[in-house]
């Protein structure tokens, strides 16, 4: 199953992150390097990215890795959205809005992510 990966809504491409439910940090920051590296080779200020977290775990390394995935992708976010992040995650995606300088809206389900990044 494609964890990085385009969808379409209302014309728009929005381009998907899907961390759920993985518990292994490795495959995890993996994931993150796929994702970092398809980024990297669209036009700056483009992307919209809804990044899923629900029921997924980090460590130490895992935040690290999103930090400067965070700071290295920020160039080329037009829109960023987060689904899934309750308490302790909620307070990693305020790091890494200070971090990027940019702002990252969460959302209880995947549809109103896709809603929001489709206005876009």
């Amino acid at each position: 199953m494609a964890r990085v990966f385009f969808i379409n809504s209302k014309g728009k491409h929005i381009l998907v992150l899907d961390l759920s439910s993985m518990t292994d940090v490795k495959d995890s920051v993996r994931i993150i390097d796929e994702c970092e590296e398809m980024i990297m080779r669209l036009p700056m200020k483009s992307v919209c990215l809804l990044t899923d977290v629900t029921d997924s775990s980090y460590d130490m390394i895992g935040i690290e890795r999103l930090k400067n995935f965070s700071k290295s992708i920020t160039p080329f976010m037009l829109a960023s959205a987060v689904v899934g992040a309750k308490e302790e995650k909620k307070m990693i995606v305020d790091i890494l809005e200070k971090i990027s300088g940019r702002s990252i809206e969460n959302f209880a389900s995947r549809n109103d992510a896709v809603k929001y990044l489709s206005s876009f």
